[in-house]
């Protein structure tokens, strides 16, 4: 006998199809049994790769100096001054990200394997590169960025 969804059960008897009590049945009817056991999310087969690619740039990184200039420019996230912890922190969450992104399109091929990510004064760029077969990433933390463009079709 096929199992049917709550939504099933839910929209026969919106339907006057069912009767409360039989609906009140169909829904819990099962209550006493164990529900089954929930599928353990897999590995991250990639875990390691990420790991140490941020190991690598976290070691690589002066957050020391980054602190120095966010406070010689009276910068915080909110109302305190941040820590190099912090910093640290918020950079390895955004390496991640932009990490993730990137490997889960390396077999899409509608989709650049390529993640750029942003926020306070951090910016993560992550990418796969299809001749050596490897992902590369890398972090800045910008003071001052300037950019320009133009309409290529603007009247003259």
């Amino acid at each position: 006998m096929k199992t049917l969804k709550r939504q099933d059960i839910l929209r026969m008897y919106k339907d006057d199809v069912i009767t409360t009590e039989e609906a009140l049945d169909m829904l819990f009817k099962n209550k006493d049994e164990q529900p089954a056991e929930e599928e353990k999310p897999k590995a991250d087969p990639y875990a390691e790769l990420k790991a140490g690619i941020i190991e690598d740039i976290i070691e690589d990184t002066d957050f020391n100096d980054i602190k120095s200039a966010m406070d010689a420019r009276d910068w915080s996230y909110g109302y305190e001054k941040v820590t190099i912890e912090e910093l640290t922190n918020l950079a390895t969450k955004l390496l991640n990200e932009a990490l993730d992104n990137v490997l889960s399109k390396i077999d899409d091929a509608d989709e650049e394997p390529y993640w750029r990510v942003s926020t306070g004064g951090f910016q993560v760029e992550a990418w796969y590169d299809d001749e050596s077969d490897s992902i590369e990433a890398s972090l800045s933390f910008v003071l001052c960025e300037t950019g320009s463009g133009r309409d290529l079709t603007q009247d003259e």
